[in-house]
Parts: C-alpha cells; structure tokens; sequence
C-alpha cells in the first residue's frame, strides 16, 4: 500500500511541477504570446523543420533552409534526435513552446525532489527545495531566451539521482538509468554543459564508490558499464557529429582562441550577489563587463533565506559527507567560471582539449547553483531536530548583527564623508542605495531570526508530533518568502512584451512577399542591422530559405566565400548573419557568387543600390597606384608588425590587391586595409588573408567608402608574424566601374527596409556555361575576384567542357529536404550544378545508375549527364547515421539484457 501510494504521489508531484509554468505565464499563454524572442526562437524555430520533413516522409538529416545547406541532424544543437522535439512538433507552435519549458522545468524539480529524497534529507527538505529549484531565476528569467541550456542543465539531479540509488541499492538498473539520462541530455543538446555535467557525475560516481568502501575492480566496471552505455546511446548523434567536425576543420574551420575562451568570466566579488542582488548600483546581468561576468549574473541570487541556511549549514555540518561534497562541487565550479581572475589557471585549462573549445566558462555555474541548493536541503534536513534549531537561531542572530553593524559602519561613513565636502542633499543617493540595495535582503534575514526564535522557543512545550508539523510550516513558508524574493527576476523576460505567436510565421508584408514569389530560390538579409524578415531561424518557420544562420559549426567555404574573408574560420557566429557594412561592396563584388547560390531576394536598410533604375556596379582592373616589388617582414615571435605607405585614395571607390607570399609557417593573424584614423578604420576598408607556408598568390578588393573629413589615407599590412615572411609583387590597382542596368530591381520596400531581387540568380539545378579543370581549389577562396563563379564551374582533376551550345533543359523539379529529383534534357553531353552545400553523404544517381558528385567552385556540387533524355536524384543517404544508429541499437539490446539477466537473479 505504501509503494502504491508512493508512486501516485510522484505521478501527482509531477503532474503538479509540469503545470507551475503554465500558471506563471498563463497571461501569455491565453493571450497567445511567446514566451522568447530573438535568441531564444531558433531553438522552438527547428521542430518546424522536423514537421516539415515528416510530412514529405523524410527524416532532417538536411536542412536546405539555413546557409545554403546544412547537415542538421549531425550538429547535436538542433536536437533533432531529442524524443521531446521530435513528440512535440507534432503541436502547435505555442503548444509546443510552452510545454517543452514545462516538461523540462518539471524534470529538473521531480528529480530534484528524488535526489534529496535518496540522500537522506527527508520530504519536507526534499520538496522545499525542487520547489525552489524551479522557481528559481536560474531555470527562468532571461535564461528562457537559451532554453537548451535549461533543457541541458535539468538532467543533472536527474544523472545524480540514479547514480546515487545505484550507490545504495548496487542494482545495475539504476547505473544503466543514470547513462540512460545522460544521452537524453546529449540529444538535447548544448554541448558545453554536457561535458560539464559528464565531467560532474564521473566525480560524484567515483567519490561515492570510495565512501562506500567499493572494491577498485568492480567501481572500475562499474565506470565502464556506466559509460560504455552513454557512448553505445548516443553514438547516432556522436559520430555524424565527429564526422562534421572532421570535415569542417580539414576545411579550415578554427578552434577557438584563448581570448574566446576567456570571454565572459565571473570575478569572486560577484559572490556578494548570492545575498545582495542589487549590490552593483543595481546592475543583476554584467556588472563591470562581459570579462567579469556569468552572462547573467543574477541566477546566483537564490534567496536570502537559502543562502543564510546553506551557510549555516557550511559552517555547522562541514564533517557531514553530503557537505564536503557540495562544498567542494560548488568551488570546484566556481573556481573554472571565474578562471580568468585566477593567475595561469584559464590558459592551463585551455590546454585541455574538448574543454578549450567553449566559451563563457561560468556557464559551469549550474554545478555551483546545483549543489548549494543540495547544501540548503542537508541543512534544512538538519532543522527537524529542535536542537539544531536552536543553533540556527543563535547562527542567525549573529550573523544578521554582524552584518547590520558593517552595513551600519560603512553607510554613515559614506554619508559623513559627503556631507564634509557637501550638503545633506548629496547623502540621498547614497541613502536610497542603501534601501534598494540592502534593506530588502536585511527585512528577509530579521523575519528568519524571529521565526526561528518562535520555534526554539516553542519546541521545548510540543510533542515529535506537533514540531513536526511546525517543521513542515517553516518548509512553506521559506518557499514562499524565496518565491517573493526571486520572483521579479525569475518570470523576467528578455525582451520586454514577447512576440505573437503569430508573429514567428508569415505575419509580415516583407515575409508574404518572400514567401510567395521565392520558390527554390534562396533570400540574403544584408542589412548592417538584422532585419525582422530573417530572425535567427525563423525562415525555418517561414517556409523560405536564407543564406543567414546562427549556427554551432561554420561551414568553412561558404564562409571563406560570402565574408570575403580567406583567414581562419570562427567556429560559430557565421559572419553571414549580422553587421554587414560592407553590403554594398558585396553586392557590387560578389553577385557571380550570390547568382550561383541561387539567391534571389536581398534584404538591405541602407539602400547600397542607388537610383531609381537599381544599378549593378561591375568591376574591371584599371591604373595602378601603388606598387612594391619587395617587402621583408621579420620573425617578430607573435609580436604586431605594420608596414605603412600614404595611398591617394578616392571616396566610394573600389581597389584591386595583388600579391605574393613567401612564409616558412602559416599565420595566424595577416590582412591588408586602409586606414586614416579613428573615423576611418572598418571592416569594409580591411580584408584577411589565411597564409599557409610556401609560396602562394593572392588577391582581393577594398572599398573606400565614406572618406569625407580624413585627410591623410594609409596603406597598410598588419600581421603578428611567428616567422619570416617576403610580400612580392604587391600592387594597388584602381577599379574604374562599369554600369550594367537591372541586374538589382527594388520590387519592396516598408520603412528602412528595402528588398532587391538578383535577376542573375539561378535556379536550384542549373547548367553552366563551361566546366574549367583546377588545380588547387583552395586558391579560388584566396583569389576570388580572378574566377567567374557566375558562368563556369570549377572543379578539381576534372575535364574541360563547353557548354555554351549546349542544349539542356530541365523540367519537374521536385526539391524536398533530403532530396531533389528533376528530368533532363541535353543534346549533347552535358552538367548539372546542384547549388546546395558540398558534404560527405550526399550521392547522385542518373537513370538509375549511380554517379559521382563533383566538388564545384569551392562550395556547392554537380553531377555529368548524357545526351538524351535523363531522371537525375540527388540525395542526402550519411551511412554514418545508420552505422551510429545500430550501435544505439546494439547498446540498446544490451540493455535489456541486463535488465532481464538481474531481475531473474534476484527473484530466484
């Protein structure tokens, strides 16, 4: 009877955490807002792609939505595997919304509730704090804008609760639950956090196995079983994964850098946030700056009631076990997110592969927060005894005394010091900083002290029974003074008023006009400021693709190619998305390059095309202005080398760059730019160049600009040269403009946004003009501007072809997901340009009858057809997914096994 009830009464608990966010959103929710924007609308933006795909009866493992082309299933971020994306994108997008913050929000506090439960704590201990755990600015407030993370960081109780049980009962079930939990968490997936909390639970497992006297041999098979599972579950994600990490940085996708690393480091003295919220002149997200801040450093805030009993409790109980551990959890953490502050320590953990990749490291402060509510329930376990109470009470009253006599000290000397040199006016401010900064936390401490002085008083006059009782009042009324407390931050929104849901769709003029005419085509949002038409992902829920993406891995080429920029790639932010002040010099330079992506739509706020006939500006080599033969730049060990030269440079006018290099290493940092000063030094007078050893060419161009008020104009060469570099053959050549009309039309406008159609855009399939062989097609990434990426195809180790006379046509389309099929006709034999993203997985058949792809131009594929009539399929088949996906399988049947192998052990 008593299992029974205990299994209603977690089904009840359950059903009961699910349904908090619906009723502290419910204003939102009947009024059909969203509960994020910006941010935080790509991750709800992807189950409209796995939606889609189902309906055409496919799986994602494509996504021809974003940067012209992405293999969506293998980067883990769009948990497209994730089983709660996969259930609820059959619901409607605020049904789905809502309830994928609500099922992981009440994941978090059920087995938050089970794993204090399982530690000894009690119901009421345990109960109290997933409740507050919930609540808690952490799962809420502006972190709504990233819930992956908050889908991420919920598994942890959930990992810990079952290897806790496992601890205590040593049934394997409980283990194999524990890597059952862990690959749900990895499917989600914000990878960052994952590594954390594997990193967590191995910790925990191995000090747990210690405390309980394990034998060596069986904790070390108990790791292996324990991971062997993960790894066999997870394997249909982690290898396509591993597979696109391979191929990206062979491509030329970087790691990251140490200053990436380091960005966003919460200092120690954040740690008087954890009472004081407002401390910093009422700054709670990034007090003094990204480099001394969590990103949100508010969520350290758990209320002033949970961190005078957690202190109490590290100062009390510090020989208790469940102490120690979380003591040491919550340093350990908050030692790697403030690591930057810490002398040598964020350059040692750089150095440590699979860790140095990451950014913003407090996000590892989920650990921190985790635990310390772990220490609040041991010590609020504690309380169930009078006696303890009584210490808590005398705890209290010393604290709060001796924190009200330093905040006493420090404020009326403040306020003496002004009024010196002043008046009593000036005190003011430093009056009403005092009682917005402290006097609410020091109103919570007081009410504690009395509380618990009516307890102790008290108990010593009721029965076990009744303290009971009395124990369970105090468990309320601290949810209760922390949900008050926390309360305002928690339900914050990032923000402001969130969009309709109706506004994530076709809810825009810009957006129907897109939609409606766009076809197969695809829509650049150049704008120097993103424009609402392209948000994140939202074209996932348009219906429309977009060359613009916000994407975990870059795809190195189309980078390298649309950014005009041949250096290192970044290993996310894609450049393609945001901050184009060069739009202008790219529609001008680029439009071979944007015709063959097929971009049809471009978005602008600057109005880069003038006049009213919306010209295009092409380009031709003209007089050269500067030239150098020679130019030696020694090995200055990483220090910054300039090479300067006055250049007479014209306003609004295009430069052609030409040189070559002779280095012994590659370099990390080298470009070329002209500068004149504060007022003139961006990004569209500046261009990068990834030097590789030996001897190469390279060119590109520069736009002036805007040169109005600079009187003197340099030439410049920037590098930090690891070894001796020779430029030769540098020239600086002038580009007169040749004017073609209507190659851009203006077809919409609505306020600052302007959109212009590509009239030279080609269709999904498309036949070139001619097939040029090439030799090294890393070259077309340095020289750009010498291919005519428009009209021929480039392709590597292949044949010549002419194909100007070529009669070819291709009819019914059909261009699914995964997948597009068309039938051709040529007179002579001829190719087919495909103008989707080049990747490993992707095959061709022709009549039936495989074929090969083609690498073309640097970025997207092609395929040969005959003469005659021809069925052509291109398709997207990974065989790294299934190989991945019977090895979960495998592990899966292994399982079972082990579950079946048990049970019948132990009822025998």
């Amino acid at each position: 009877m008593s299992l029974y009830y205990s299994r209603w009464f977690n089904v009840v608990l359950f059903i009961f955490f699910f349904c908090i966010p619906f009723i502290l959103y419910w204003n939102l929710f009947i009024s059909d807002k969203g509960l994020v924007s910006g941010d935080g609308v790509q991750y709800y933006s992807s189950k409209a792609l796995i939606k889609y795909s189902f309906s055409q009866g496919e799986f994602p493992f494509w996504n021809k939505f974003l940067a012209n082309g992405t293999p969506y299933a293998a980067d883990f971020t769009n948990h497209s595997f994730y089983p709660f994306t996969i259930l609820l994108s059959l619901f409607p997008l605020k049904i789905f919304m809502y309830s994928f913050y609500a099922i992981h929000l009440a994941i978090g506090a059920f087995f938050m509730y089970l794993f204090i439960k399982e530690m000894g704590c009690g119901k009421v201990a345990a109960l109290c704090t997933a409740l507050i755990y919930q609540l808690s600015i952490h799962l809420g407030g502006y972190r709504k804008e990233h819930i992956m993370i908050i889908a991420t960081i919920i598994y942890l109780p959930a990992i810990l609760y079952f290897l806790q049980k496992y601890i205590n009962t040593k049934s394997i079930k409980w283990l194999l639950f524990s890597s059952v939990a862990m690959a749900f968490q990895f499917y989600v997936a914000f990878i960052q956090d994952v590594v954390y909390t594997d990193i967590i639970a191995g910790i925990f497992l191995f000090i747990l196995g210690i405390k309980n006297k394990m034998k060596i041999k069986k904790l070390i098979t108990a790791g292996l079983v324990w991971t062997g599972a993960y790894f066999g579950l997870i394997a249909f994600q982690f290898l396509p994964t591993l597979q696109l990490v391979r191929e990206y940085g062979e491509d030329g996708a970087a790691s990251a850098t140490l200053e990436y690393f380091q960005s966003y480091s919460i200092h120690f003295s954040k740690l008087v946030m954890m009472l004081f919220p407002r401390i910093y002149a009422g700054e709670v997200y990034q007090p003094f700056g990204s480099r001394y801040s969590s990103e949100l450093d508010i969520e350290i805030f758990l209320g002033s009631v949970v961190f005078l009993v957690l202190l109490f409790g590290a100062f009390r109980y510090f020989s208790d076990f469940r102490v120690k551990i979380s003591l040491g959890m919550m340093l350990g953490a908050f030692l790697f997110s403030a690591s930057v502050h810490v002398p040598l320590l964020s350059e040692l953990l750089y150095r440590i592969p699979g860790i140095n990749g990451f950014r913003v490291l407090p996000r590892a402060l989920f650990v921190f927060i985790f635990f310390a509510f772990v220490l609040f329930a041991v010590t609020l376990s504690k309380l169930r005894i009078p006696e303890q109470m009584s210490k808590f009470y005398q705890f209290s009253k010393w604290f709060m005394l001796g924190l009200c006599t330093f905040l006493g000290v420090a404020f009326f000397a403040n306020v003496i010091n002004l009024m010196s040199i002043s008046n009593f006016e000036s005190a003011k401010p430093i009056y009403q900083y005092f009682k917005t900064t402290f006097l609410p936390g020091l109103i919570v401490l007081f009410l504690v002290i009395i509380i618990s002085y009516l307890i102790q008083k008290g108990s010593g006059k009721w029965s076990k029974a009744q303290y009971g009782k009395v124990y369970g009042c105090l468990g309320i009324i601290i949810v209760l003074m922390t949900f008050f407390e926390t309360y305002t931050f928690s339900t914050a929104l990032y923000s402001g008023n969130p969009k309709n849901i109706a506004d994530y769709g076709l809810n825009d003029d810009a957006s129907k006009f897109i939609s409606e005419n766009i076809g197969d085509s695809k829509v650049w949002d150049a704008s120097s400021v993103q424009s609402n038409t392209i948000d994140m992902s939202t074209s996932l829920t348009k219906g429309f693709s977009t060359i613009n993406a916000f994407i975990t891995f870059n795809n190195p080429r189309i980078y390298k190619l649309l950014s005009n920029d041949s250096s290192q790639v970044p290993i996310n932010n894609s450049g393609l998305l945001r901050n184009f002040q060069n739009s202008k010099s790219s529609m001008v330079e680029q439009n071979d390059l944007l015709s063959m992506l097929g971009i049809k739509y471009i978005i602008s706020d600057d109005n880069p095309i003038s006049g009213e006939a919306a010209l295009k500006e092409t380009i031709q080599e003209g007089k050269t202005i500067f030239r150098e033969n020679s130019i030696e730049i020694p090995d200055s060990k990483g220090e910054l080398f300039v090479y300067s030269q006055p250049a007479e440079i014209k306003p609004n006018t295009f430069y052609k760059i030409h040189f070559d290099i002779d280095s012994t290493e590659n370099q990390s940092l080298f470009y070329v730019d002209f500068y004149g000063g504060e007022n003139y030094d961006s990004d569209e007078q500046q261009k990068m160049f990834n030097v590789q050893s030996g001897v190469s060419e390279y060119s590109a161009v520069l736009y002036s600009g805007d040169t109005t008020g600079i009187e003197h104009i340099n030439l410049r060469i920037i590098s930090m040269p690891t070894s001796k570099m020779k430029v030769t053959k540098f020239s600086l050549a002038e580009i007169p403009m040749q004017i073609q009309k209507n190659v851009y039309k203006s077809v919409f406008v609505e306020g600052s946004n302007h959109i212009y159609e590509n009239t030279n855009a080609k269709d999904i399939l498309f036949v070139p003009q001619k097939i040029q062989n090439i030799k090294n097609m890393e070259d077309i990434y340095r020289n750009q501007y010498e291919y005519d990426l428009l009209n021929v195809s480039y392709i590597e180790n292949f044949k010549n072809m002419n194909l100007i006379d070529a009669n070819t046509t291709i009819r019914e389309k059909n261009f699914k997901n995964n997948s597009i099929t068309a039938t051709v006709h040529s007179d002579k034999p001829s190719f087919v340009n495909f103008s989707q993203n080049y990747y490993p997985g992707w095959r061709a058949k022709v009549n039936g009858k495989e074929t090969p792809i083609y690498v073309v131009n640097g970025l997207i594929q092609g395929i040969e057809v005959p003469k005659g009539d021809s069925e052509i399929e291109i398709y997207f088949y990974p065989k790294i997914f299934y190989v991945g996906a019977f090895i979960t399988l495998l592990t899966l049947a292994i399982m079972a096994y082990l579950f079946i192998k048990e049970r019948r052990r132990l009822s025998s």
